[in-house]
């Protein structure tokens, strides 16, 4: 592919996303013919007030990093269960980083189909739906009617986004979306030929009606549109917009719309078929505030509490969950959408930081008891809710000297625990204690990988190195190895965090308190703040 262009355009270095289109349900075989999209509006204009000149393409921009896509349109959410997937139409505009503010708040994907001559005059905008983990769709360089155009013209439509999304971000579309929902056969074959899957949507709000007006009238009839429409189907595809012309009762209206889903058992995916849109682990600690505060890649924020301990945080859905010991002795779990709630009865109560996992559709909680002892317990997590176990924890026994670590390793959900002389032994729900050969004088930390076929151990040693184990269902534990500690100040004996997907292992330091995070091959990198617990990590 040549592309020759006579202006130039800002290029950022974004994460790319080579995952499969997941398959469409066997619910979704009798496609629904979509309402009018509504027209796009005046563009967005370039600095120097004029609309953006395409860039001249000369051959077909096929998105090599795609799959093989099917021939045909779809307007189903990808998933089992009941999915929704939020879509947003010819953007960039003014109502964009509200949109993106809203999704990144209550931390799940969606699915962004620009326009080719406005990504050209927000070159930034797409930067960052991109750099948040966003799926970008191809919606033509300019918003025509694509029945209305020779096979060679419709070529160019596509070609012409493709290849600025691909100069702003290094990644071609997967997936493109015909203006209107007008599409042909033409238009399917084209596609098809460009490795992008055409979308269309199943529920349409009709917030470009509002005109850019923020009126309640207008806030409440998008409300309106998505639930009746959305809360019917199984696998909505809801189609809103960020036009040039400005959409903010489209922003208005859609922590409400995100809530209903939500609380009504949805799973949120982008086309795709991605349930999380976090590109950063999350690490979490306690401070000498003895607060919570999380960590996802760009600095500490406070969430609150007072916890006597390290917290532990997983993720479920592509939401944190965190949870910690308060001054009440017992577990408190909480969102950033949600706050806090105890997680059990008031005889739940712990001596040392919890360990969590989340595995098989369930969530796994262990503590050390005041009695010295391994207490664990599970439960389902409601879409929309938070965890709450109604019958408390059960006693496994063990002679424990740490706080616990919990991981889903091969089909078994494991505990780590430090015993007597600082051995560590492991167990599972349904095995009796075993005895790892391992001496360690800070509590042990392990993880499983999304993948669920690998995990990951690890403890600082008595000679004050970080040593690790990783494991796989094909290979078992294998391969020891070890870290030295950052600087000269060693590590503390606090929490250690662990990420099993890229072998990444956060620490306290032993003086400053700091957090330091590594992953083998590298340095150690301070991701400053002072802790008095040790700090936990989950990925996405």
């Amino acid at each position: 592919m040549f592309l020759y262009r006579s202006r130039l355009v800002a290029v950022a270095i974004v994460l790319g996303v080579t995952g499969a289109v997941a398959a469409v349900p066997a619910s979704a075989a009798s496609q629904p013919t979509p309402g009018s999209e509504g027209p796009a509006g005046p563009p967005a204009l370039m600095p120097n007030g004029r609309v953006a000149l395409a860039p001249q393409v000369t051959a077909p921009v096929i998105s090599t990093g795609c799959p093989a896509a099917p021939y045909g349109a779809r307007s189903y959410a990808p998933g089992s269960g009941k999915t929704v997937a939020l879509t947003f139409d010819d953007g960039p505009g003014p109502s964009t980083a509200g949109i993106l503010s809203t999704l990144a708040s209550y931390r799940i994907p969606a699915t962004f189909f620009n326009i080719g001559q406005n990504m050209a005059a927000r070159p930034g905008l797409v930067a960052q739906e991109t750099s948040m983990g966003f799926m970008l769709g191809n919606h033509t360089w300019d918003h025509p009617d694509m029945t209305t155009l020779s096979a060679s013209a419709q070529a160019s439509e596509m070609d012409r986004a493709s290849a600025e999304q691909k100069s702003l971000t290094g990644i071609a579309p997967c997936a493109f979306r015909p203006p209107y929902g007008n599409y042909n056969s033409t238009t399917l074959s084209l596609a098809q030929q460009r490795r992008m899957s055409l979308w269309t949507w199943s529920v349409d709000t009709e917030d470009w009606k509002a005109n850019g007006s923020s009126s309640s009238y207008w806030v409440n009839r998008i409300i309106s549109l998505a639930e009746s429409e959305g809360g019917v189907l199984q696998h909505p595809v809801v189609l809103m917009h960020n036009a040039p012309s400005g959409d903010p009762a489209t922003v208005l209206a859609l922590p409400t719309i995100i809530r209903y889903f939500r609380d009504h058992g949805y799973t949120f995916v982008d086309l795709y078929g991605r349930t999380s849109r976090l590109t950063a682990d999350v690490a979490a600690a306690t401070s000498t505030d003895r607060a919570l505060y999380t960590n996802e890649g760009q600095g500490w924020r406070k969430l609150g509490g007072t916890l006597l301990s390290a917290p532990a945080v997983t993720v479920i859905n592509g939401e944190p969950y965190y949870f910690g010991v308060s001054t009440d002795h017992n577990v408190w779990v909480r969102t950033d959408r949600l706050g806090w709630r105890k997680f059990g009865p008031s005889y739940t109560n712990c001596a040392s930081s919890p360990g969590v996992t989340f595995s098989g559709g369930r969530l796994y909680l262990a503590c050390t008891g005041p009695d010295r002892r391994l207490w664990a317990t599970s439960t389902t997590v409601t879409p929309g809710t938070l965890p709450y176990v109604s019958t408390g924890f059960s006693n496994f026994g063990g002679s424990v000297g740490s706080s616990p670590a919990v991981a889903a390793v091969g089909s078994k959900v494991t505990f780590f625990v430090d015993g007597p002389g600082g051995i560590v032994y492991t167990r599972t729900p349904s095995t009796g204690w075993a005895a790892r050969g391992w001496r360690c004088m800070s509590p042990p930390a392990a993880a499983a990988s999304a993948s669920g076929t690998g995990a990951t151990f690890a403890c600082i040693g008595t000679d004050h190195n970080l040593w690790y184990e990783p494991y796989t269902t094909s290979r078992g534990w294998y391969g020891t190895s070890h870290l030295g500690p950052p600087s000269a100040e060693g590590f503390s004996a606090g929490v250690l965090g662990v990420d099993a997907n890229v072998e990444r292992f956060d620490v306290t330091g032993a003086s400053s308190s700091r957090v330091y995070t590594r992953t083998p091959g590298t340095a150690w990198t301070s991701l400053s703040g002072a802790t008095i617990g040790g700090v936990a990590l989950a990925s996405p």
